[in-house]
C-alpha cells in the first residue's frame, strides 16, 4: 500500500497569467496553488476526500472529483496521484 504524501490543488490550471509561479496558501494540511486565489478554501476543503499522510485509496479520488466537479465551478475536475518520487 501507499500513504499519500502532499495534496496540491491547482485551482487555475490553463490560465494564463504574466506571473511565474503560483501564490500558495496551506489550509488544514492541503495546498492551494493558483496565480490569484478566488475560491473559498474552507468550501474546497470540505470536498476533498484525500488527506495527507492517509492510505491510498482509489475511492477516495473519485469521490473528491465527484464532490469538486458538483460544484460547477471549474471546467474540468482532474484528480490524479503523482507516482513520480516513489
Amino acid at each position: 500500500s501507499f500513504t499519500v504524501g502532499d495534496v496540491n490543488i491547482i485551482t487555475d490550471v490553463g490560465v494564463e497569467s504574466e506571473l511565474t509561479e503560483r501564490n500558495k496558501d496551506v489550509y488544514k494540511g492541503i495546498n492551494y496553488l493558483a496565480f490569484k486565489h478566488k475560491y473559498s478554501k474552507k468550501l474546497l476543503n470540505s470536498r476533498i476526500r484525500i488527506r495527507p499522510n492517509d492510505v491510498y485509496n482509489r475511492s477516495q479520488i473519485e469521490d473528491t472529483q465527484r464532490a469538486l466537479a458538483a460544484l460547477d465551478v471549474f471546467k474540468f475536475v482532474n484528480v490524479k496521484p503523482d507516482t513520480s518520487k516513489g
